[in-house]
């Protein structure tokens, strides 16, 4: 019987499986198949349900878009708000005052919003909140009420900081990819640099031709659809997967959606069961902060996002003041560093186990320093050039993003929990830390000593990180038999966690199979027992 002519599961089954991992009986010894025992009715379970990457097709595809969406409409402000302060009269240091002072701010509200998050398992509607709230204020700035005062745009470009929860989405992922499948995370997030890279050029066409008051007209739009997507389509998801022993991960689904008769618990009892199983606490993320190798990943991701922000936040003003480009010449640059990005993003599991986290972040560094130089070799003759210059962003910025997301997926593993206040603590340091003091000092030394020695400045420190990074990876090997970066120390290969087990029958279950593998142990709503079928390749 073909998936068409099955018939359609009772509403008893309409809930997600739950992925456990087998346990042996006496009936694994049997060759004769369980049948299954409905409490409800005697029907058949449906054929297991096909997944890509741990979850369903239409998870997968939602993340996707909700990564595309997200991306697009933050390429309408993103770079080019300096090209918006620009057109107002605002000179270097201003715009690096702003561009400092908002991560200070968000250095603030998102490790709060992440707690609140984690502490009350709303995480969707905290990403709903901070979403519409910083959507409404950013709008603000095409009034020219506000853009014909310097303190007024200020003051509105603070506030949108108030609500930023960036982080979110980015933990939503890693929960549903779970450990088995996290190497795949960059295949969701290169949809972000696909639809920011598009965006970019479009917007500096759009610039170049209209003006900036159409972006916002598009940055609402594309704010409205990924809300609705979100609050329509996500559900309110609590994944526990921590821990580095296989025997210890295990997936909870809480959804609105779910009836909390037969079958399982309900979703509040399944939100005490995670908070009373939970013994992690503040001293714990104290602790290991401290550790020499996490104190040594967070100075470099603040240096590392200190030297970005001189490029993303101030590089258009040196192309467009000191080298006469265009608007779409600025949009270039963009598009240009997301075509590297893109296959990075695709093939990260396969460049991480070449080159590791240590060798992600070393090249990452090379990639920075280089081009940051080139920087300094432009003339308005040769401003194209910043086109393959900006290639190697693409190669400096997905390094370090892929290998700093499986860093804080293993700070998570060691803290046992905080699934989105570490990653969002990480974003702290990146986006609101380093970018502050890149903005702010790298705003100031343009201004003063102009584009060319503040980026031969940039260069040097960056070149200096690397040398320190280096060094204390080679001792690091040497001494201790270890990367310098943390990583996934002593847990094993996760190809099982989904609950995958030989030689069992899984004609009769509602449960779900993995795209690339033959056999998927599942849990039968219908009856609570364990089936499976074939072998795992």
């Amino acid at each position: 019987m073909t998936d068409q002519d099955e018939p359609p599961p009772s509403s008893s089954t309409l809930r997600e499986p739950l992925l456990l991992h087998h346990q042996p009986d006496q009936h694994d010894d049997d060759h004769e198949p369980r049948e299954p025992v409905s409490s409800i009715n005697a029907t058949p379970c449906p054929r297991p349900q096909r997944l890509v990457d741990g979850m369903p097709p239409s998870t997968s595809l939602l993340l996707k878009s909700l990564y595309f969406l997200e991306a697009l409409g933050s390429s309408t402000w993103g770079r080019f708000g300096t090209i918006y302060y620009n057109l107002h009269g605002l000179n270097s240091a201003q715009i690096g005052l702003i561009e400092g002072l908002m991560p200070v701010v968000r250095a603030v509200s998102q490790p709060f919003w992440g707690y609140v998050s984690d502490e009350f398992h709303c995480r969707k509607y905290v990403y709903l909140i901070c979403k519409a709230g910083s959507t409404v204020i950013l709008l603000m700035l095409a009034l020219p009420w506000v853009y014909e005062s310097w303190m007024r745009m200020l003051t509105v470009t603070l506030s949108t900081r108030l609500f930023a929860a960036s982080g979110i989405l980015d933990s939503y992922t890693l929960d549903v990819l779970g450990t088995a499948n996290r190497m795949k995370y960059g295949r969701y997030r290169l949809w972000a640099g696909v639809s920011w890279g598009l965006g970019s050029v479009l917007i500096g066409l759009i610039t170049d031709r209209f003006g900036f008051e159409p972006n916002f007209v598009l940055f609402a739009v594309l704010a409205a659809i990924t809300l609705g997507l979100i609050a329509w389509k996500i559900p309110d998801t609590v994944r526990e997967d921590v821990g580095n022993d296989e025997d210890d991960s295990h997936t909870i689904t809480a959804r609105d959606d779910v009836d909390d008769g037969v079958g399982g618990s309900s979703e509040e009892e399944q939100r005490q069961d995670i908070a009373s199983s939970r013994s992690s606490n503040i001293m714990d993320l104290v602790r290991l902060a401290m550790q020499p190798r996490v104190a040594g990943f967070m100075v470099e991701t603040v240096v590392m996002g200190a030297g970005m922000a001189t490029v993303e936040r101030l590089l258009f003003l040196y192309l467009v003041n000191d080298l006469g480009s265009t608007n779409l010449l600025c949009g270039l640059s963009v598009g240009i560093n997301v075509m590297i990005e893109i296959p990075i993003f695709w093939y990260a599991e396969r460049i991480m186990g070449v080159l590791g986290h240590d060798g992600m972040f070393a090249m990452s560094m090379i990639c920075f320093f280089t081009r940051v130089y080139g920087y300094t070799l432009l003339t308005p003759a040769t401003r194209w050039f910043v086109l393959p210059l900006e290639a190697t962003h693409g190669i400096t910025f997905a390094l370090f993003w892929v290998a700093s997301t499986d860093v804080t997926k293993a700070l998570i593993n060691q803290a046992g929990g905080w699934n989105t206040t570490i990653p969002m603590v990480v974003q702290t340091l990146y986006n609101s830390v380093g970018v502050g003091i890149g903005s702010i000092v790298g705003g100031w030394a343009m201004k003063e000593y102009g584009s060319r020695d503040m980026y031969r400045c940039v260069a040097a420190v960056v070149l200096a990180l690397f040398v320190f990074h280096v060094t204390a990876s080679v001792v690091s090997r040497i001494c201790f038999k270890t990367q310098f970066l943390p990583d996934h120390e002593g847990s094993r290969e996760r190809g099982e966690e989904a609950g995958r087990v030989n030689n069992i029958d899984v004609d009769a279950c509602d449960g779900v199979v993995e795209d690339d593998e033959e056999v998927s142990c599942v849990f039968c709503p219908d009856d609570g027992s364990l089936k499976g079928k074939g072998h795992t390749t």
